[in-house]
């Protein structure tokens, strides 16, 4: 499904290119006065890609012992 939806990765020239078409490049919003703006992803680009790249590891997560242990870790540190 990663390869279909990227058409194999063969339409970008580099990683940022591939992070603006799934719609994972950071955003920061600056209003008037404000300089400091809470960064979020973008939520522009493919959202079916997103969705996939943000329920892998969940999937893994819940059958693969090692992998939920990594998950464990990352969570508890807050990332």
């Amino acid at each position: 499904m990663l390869l279909v939806l990227t058409n194999g990765f063969t339409s970008f020239e580099d990683a940022s290119q591939l992070c603006s078409y799934v719609g994972i490049t950071p955003t920061i919003r600056e209003s008037g006065n404000s300089v400091r703006g809470r960064s979020w992803i973008s939520k522009v680009g493919n959202k079916k890609l997103r969705n996939l790249l943000f329920c892998m590891p969940s999937m893994l997560a819940s059958t693969i012992g090692l992998v939920r242990r990594f998950m464990t870790v990352i969570v508890a540190k807050g990332k």
